[in-house]
């Protein structure tokens, strides 16, 4: 008899340790249960409270009928003539001053390369880095951009990099997401430069399913249709490159606008319909650098360069305005004239421009734009980017803006073209997070995540000096599921592949962040709760916020751990939430830098990736 007893304690023992959140060493095989098509959810649900406290909203729906577009720039790093080192100007000039307007053969900033304006969030990253690509997709899917045209205005068509990016963009559109479908943005040469995409892409039927073909052929734009083949010309859906000074076509394609309103086209819109350009900034003084360079010289208007362009804190009240730089108060304005107007189509410039070459030369001859007054005709300019303040990117950056250009823009496309409010939570469900994943069957409210954007990292520069590496990635996230009862909310974590160990020590393993809509207690950017940070057996830890990354335990919450999967029953009382609320949920692994919300863009896995959270309204 105490034998079986024995026996039968020891088969309890071991069912406790395999329920646990630390996964036995050789566990038996696990249930499985199938991903939720719930990606169109997923990606309405996301909200945030940025850096200056403006507030992302989740949405239920969008409106079918309006397309944003944004302009996405695939040349870093292959001009490698171009771009033999990496030149920052923002380091350049505090470090040269004057110097750094010198067009001699300055080692430290030298003529004809590639200038950085300043250095985004992934680094000096080269195009072709298959991290960042992966990276990218899956923040510009979770904006809502509806499809992305790629700069091929300068001669190039960079085949070598929409060779990586476009096999990505497939693998995301299988697992259900909607990624932006793709078009191409051609002036210089312009025939030459669509009958070379179409040799290379289109006559091929590559990548079919990504194009953006609203009205039935894959659109383009052209600056010179007349000289296409007539197999080409009946081929695409062709609009007309609206470059900016030039007189105004009716199905032109803005990518920018000097025009303080920009100007509708009517018929340059994804399905024919009118379009508008929202752009980041604007440089109607060509070139952007005379605005720095010149800041304080008369531009026998009355006035001096540094309001010849438009920055990022420019206004039409106000110009420019340096102390709005953060706040994207140009960004905001030019959204501000496209929600008036409602066209059918925005477009948006744009992503990831950087860089611009240093000239130093006449540029009445290069470029021809006339002789200023009390300014030099041959002088160093950049053209389309130089600092922070007269830059265009909206992906993040190290330092200055962070992300807040990158949640400004998901802010005005809900608002552009999103249906107010939030879905509700589905049914009620008592799960026993130490039994089957297969209860989970019965639960509807499912957050998906990108399988495929924890990866390693490991790939050069910009410039092929350097190579960047992360190794941070580990337990790939790809769903998060909710329900509740009277007294805890449930939360099931799923992953690509089984979870890992946890080892001791490791406060970044399985974590999930919770904030409580309302709540003014101290968070950590909007999350009021961690858990799981300390796992021990069966159960976990449950700790609150005292202002930032810095938390104190309030208890525990009941968990297991099976194969792919995390099992978590937190308590109600102690998220201090009743019958009816709201929570931003977040799950994470493996994050660098948690203190750090910037590096759950970068490092390890995050769902949703950065500063984002799912919304759950019960």
């Amino acid at each position: 008899m105490k034998k079986l007893i024995c026996a039968i304690l020891t088969l309890a023992f071991a069912s406790v340790l395999f329920a646990g959140c630390k996964p036995a060493d050789t566990p038996a095989p696990a249930d499985t249960i199938a991903l939720l098509n719930t990606c169109e959810q997923t990606v309405e649900s996301l909200t945030a409270t940025d850096r200056l406290g403006r507030n992302v909203p989740a949405i239920k729906g969008t409106d079918g009928e309006k397309y944003v577009g944004m302009f996405y720039f695939l040349w870093n790093g292959q001009e490698r003539s171009k771009q033999t080192k990496i030149y920052d100007n923002t380091r350049l000039m505090e470090l040269l001053g004057d110097e750094f307007w010198d067009g001699t053969e300055i080692l430290t900033s030298p003529p004809n390369q590639y200038h950085y304006w300043g250095e985004p969030l992934f680094g000096y990253y080269n195009a072709q880095d298959p991290f960042v690509i992966r990276r990218h997709l899956e923040m510009i899917t979770m904006a809502g951009v509806d499809f992305l045209v790629f700069d091929a205005t300068n001669q190039f068509t960079y085949n070598q990099v929409w060779q990586v990016m476009f096999p990505i963009m497939e693998e995301f559109a299988a697992q259900g997401f909607a990624v932006p479908k793709i078009a191409f943005y051609t002036n210089t040469e312009s025939d030459q430069r669509v009958t070379q995409l179409y040799s290379q892409l289109y006559s091929k039927g590559l990548y079919k399913d990504l194009w953006f073909s609203p009205n039935g052929k894959p659109l383009i734009i052209c600056a010179n249709k007349a000289g296409c083949s007539k197999e080409i010309q009946n081929f695409f859906d062709f609009r007309s490159s609206q470059w900016p000074g030039t007189p105004d076509k009716e199905d032109g394609f803005p990518w920018i606008d000097f025009n303080r309103k920009q100007k509708v086209y009517p018929n340059g819109g994804a399905k024919g319909g009118s379009i508008m350009s929202v752009s980041v900034s604007q440089h109607p003084g060509w070139p952007f650098s005379d605005s720095v360079q010149y800041k304080d010289v008369s531009d026998g208007t009355g006035g001096t360069y540094y309001n010849a362009n438009w920055g990022r804190g420019y206004t039409t009240e106000g110009k420019n305005d340096p102390s709005k730089i953060d706040e994207g108060a140009n960004f905001q304005e030019q959204w501000n004239n496209a929600l008036e107007e409602s066209p059918s189509t925005v477009f948006v410039t744009g992503w990831n421009e950087w860089i611009a070459v240093k000239f130093f030369e006449d540029i009445t001859v290069t470029t021809g734009v006339p002789t200023r007054p009390n300014i030099p005709d041959r002088r160093v300019f950049f053209v389309d980017t130089l600092n922070e303040e007269f830059s265009r990117d909206i992906e993040p950056m190290k330092g200055g803006y962070g992300d807040n250009y990158y949640l400004q823009l998901i802010q005005n496309i809900r608002a552009y073209k999103g249906e107010t409010g939030i879905v509700s939570a589905g049914q009620k469900l008592t799960v026993d997070v130490a039994g089957s994943v297969k209860q989970w069957n019965e639960v509807t409210s499912s957050f998906r995540d990108f399988v495929g954007d924890a990866v390693e990292r490991n790939y050069k520069d910009a410039a092929e000096i350097a190579t960047y590496t992360d190794t941070s990635a580990r337990n790939d996230l790809s769903e998060i599921r909710l329900t509740y009862d009277n007294d805890n909310v449930y939360i099931l974590v799923s992953t690509a592949e089984e979870i890992t160990k946890h080892e001791a020590g490791d406060l970044t393993w399985m974590n999930v962040l919770i904030g409580v809509e309302g709540s003014d207690a101290p968070s950590f950017e909007g999350f009021q709760f961690v858990v799981n940070r300390t796992p021990d057996g069966a159960v976990t830890s449950v700790e609150k916020s005292l202002g930032g990354y810095s938390f104190e335990t309030i208890g525990q919450a009941k968990c297991s751990v099976q194969g792919k999967y995390l099992q978590l029953s937190v308590p109600k009382a102690l998220l201090g939430v009743g019958d009816s609320f709201t929570l931003k949920i977040k799950a994470t692994d493996h994050v660098t830098h948690p203190e750090d919300i910037m590096d759950y863009y970068v490092s390890g896995d995050s769902a949703p990736i950065g500063r984002l959270g799912y919304t759950w309204k019960v």
